[in-house]
């Protein structure tokens, strides 16, 4: 049997296990979603007529609502003649509104409130389950790399290839054989290896492993962002910084800094 054959059923298993594990928890968030939305009802579709009439000032069409769907939204507030955007700052906006007629539309803030709040806690749970799910994907990635140079120091330890003074007596000292201290160095090495970039690891492949991957050359920007998202995650929760905007290439961000 081929040394890699386990290497990779093991990091294919563990990406079929995260795809399955995201497809069934989203459906059951988003599932979860519209119950909580559906119970909200009449603030969203009060919403909508407000942000119809504010996107028909802006000439802004609403394409993702089905026109027959909205003409009945429009039904149930014919008093409202117009909207707009009164105040707005980087975390909140006002929305002002004129009406013909009788005032027959009650607005209780605390609906409103109670709506939002479930709105926010929804889109949270869905933003935990993919950043959690980005970090579970790097990591396997990264054990599988690792196993991946320990096979290959395993095979191949003349690459060490370091004429180095590693270790001082006291410290050789701890090593029962030459073989433990050969070990502890490839591990130590290994370890330098991953707290590299991904360009790094695969620098490290093509240059010292002789790998080509030339069929890595069209998606390597792209690994390269998923796992710079992962780190913005994990170190500035979740928010795009300045290495992040330095890194990825302006046509795969999509997002911008802050």
């Amino acid at each position: 049997m081929h040394p890699l054959n386990n290497i990779i059923r093991e990091i294919n298993s563990n990406l079929e296990s995260l795809r399955d594990f995201v497809d069934v928890l989203d459906t059951h968030l988003n599932e979860k979603t519209r119950e909580s939305l559906a119970v909200h009802t009449p603030v969203w579709e009060f919403l909508l007529v407000l942000f119809e009439k504010i996107a028909g000032e802006k000439q802004i069409s609403l394409t993702s609502i089905p026109e027959e769907l909205m003409e009945q939204i429009r039904g149930k507030y014919p008093e409202i003649t117009s909207a707009e955007i009164s105040s707005e700052t980087e975390d909140k906006f006002g929305i002002s509104f004129n009406m013909s007629g009788e005032n027959n539309i009650s607005i209780d803030p605390e609906k409103f409130a109670t709506a939002f709040q479930e709105a926010r806690r929804a889109q949270g749970r869905t933003q935990m389950l993919y950043s959690s799910s980005i970090m579970t994907l790097a990591s396997s990635v990264e054990l599988f790399f690792s196993k991946l140079l320990h096979q290959y120091f395993h095979l191949h330890p003349e690459a060490i290839g370091t004429k180095e003074k590693l270790f001082s007596f006291d410290e050789l000292s701890k090593f029962e054989t030459l073989s433990d201290a050969r070990i502890y160095y490839i591990s130590s090495k290994i370890e330098d290896l991953l707290r590299g970039s991904l360009a790094d690891w695969l620098s490290f492949l093509r240059n010292t492993v002789k790998l080509s991957m030339g069929y890595l050359k069209d998606d390597q920007p792209l690994l390269e962002e998923t796992f710079q998202r992962r780190n913005i995650v994990v170190h500035n929760g979740g928010i795009a910084n300045s290495i992040y905007i330095a890194k990825v290439p302006k046509h795969l961000r999509g997002y911008k800094k802050g």
